[in-house]
């Protein structure tokens, strides 16, 4: 999803939501989260957009009904758990004993520090995806980098977001400026020195000749580069951090992807990306309930016309 209309999405949800905390219960939310999922599912071509964009990716039998309805009642938790955690912050809400064992996902992480070079959190958005990272503050020092809104309102309310996630924020370069990229690389390899969590989600299109090539559902699409490279360059741990619901709760798990360094740079970065890609649609493929963009235009566009449906992952 391109960076506008990643904004504009969340520049038209956050002042909706800041408003209904302020008038909603949140324990009554936090009660009805099936109902809501319910009528999410019932908004007009939303089930029809969700049922087609698994089909175009995993091919007609890989999926049901009940992964489509679980998609819902996903975005239904995210919903109110981040309304709740806007209104009183992500540690002060309970959120965990929705979890099952929330502190095995972690464990990695501590131990990747131990290296002294930071650790990369590299992972899809998942549905939650930042509130799982802002979860993770209460035993991890995570950096986000997040680009400067020209609106202050907004600018205002995305930031009482971060606050609430308890992370930390070190705003990106404005983009068409000459050393855009280098400064953004800057950015994120002294979070990587300061021994800090880089949290970043390469699941975007990128146009070509601007990403990095992978496989992804049996197509050739480009990625952003930046998590890949950086775990070449920095040679700081790449962690995949992926969650699913399962009986009810969520569970969480996390996977080190392994860096070899063969001396040439391009093909190390194209290897980390495949890896990486190919972890990512392994899980999406078992759990097509939690990846949250089924219904992003850009995502459903590329699937729809591009060639192969369904290819089989290794």
């Amino acid at each position: 999803m391109s960076i506008r209309r990643h904004r504009n999405a969340r520049a038209a949800l956050l002042p909706p939501l800041a408003r209904l905390v302020r008038l909603a219960p949140v324990p009554l939310l936090l009660a009805g989260r099936r109902q809501i999922g319910w009528l999410l599912g019932r908004a007009p071509g939303a089930h029809r957009r969700v049922r087609t964009a698994m089909a175009a990716a995993l091919g007609p039998d890989g999926y049901t009904p009940a992964h489509v309805d679980a998609y819902f009642r996903h975005l239904a938790d995210l919903l109110v758990f981040s309304l709740a955690a806007f209104r009183s912050g992500i540690h002060s809400v309970g959120l965990e004993r929705y979890w099952t064992d929330p502190a095995a996902p972690m464990r990695p992480y501590h131990r990747a520090l131990e290296q002294g070079r930071g650790a990369l959190m590299v992972g899809p958005h998942l549905i939650g995806h930042e509130l799982v990272t802002g979860g993770s503050t209460a035993e991890l020092p995570v950096t986000v980098l997040v680009r400067r809104s020209s609106e202050p309102a907004y600018e205002a309310l995305k930031m009482r977001w971060y606050a609430a996630l308890g992370v930390e924020v070190v705003h990106r370069p404005q983009r068409g400026t000459d050393d855009h990229g280098l400064a953004e690389m800057a950015a994120a390899m002294r979070a990587l020195r300061k021994n800090r969590v880089l949290a970043l989600t390469p699941d975007l299109i990128r146009r070509p000749g601007t990403g990095v090539p992978v496989r992804l559902f049996g197509r050739r699409v480009e990625l952003p580069a930046g998590a890949f490279f950086l775990a070449v360059r920095v040679r700081a741990p790449l962690l995949c951090s992926f969650f699913w619901e399962e009986n009810g709760r969520y569970r969480g798990r996390t996977e080190s992807v392994e860096i070899v360094a063969s001396g040439d740079r391009d093909r190390d970065v194209a290897l980390v990306a495949q890896e990486w890609t190919t972890r990512f649609e392994r899980f999406v493929r078992a759990h097509p309930d939690m990846w949250l963009f089924w219904l992003d235009k850009r995502w459903r566009r590329w699937l729809a016309t591009s060639a192969g449906v369904g290819a089989d992952v290794p």
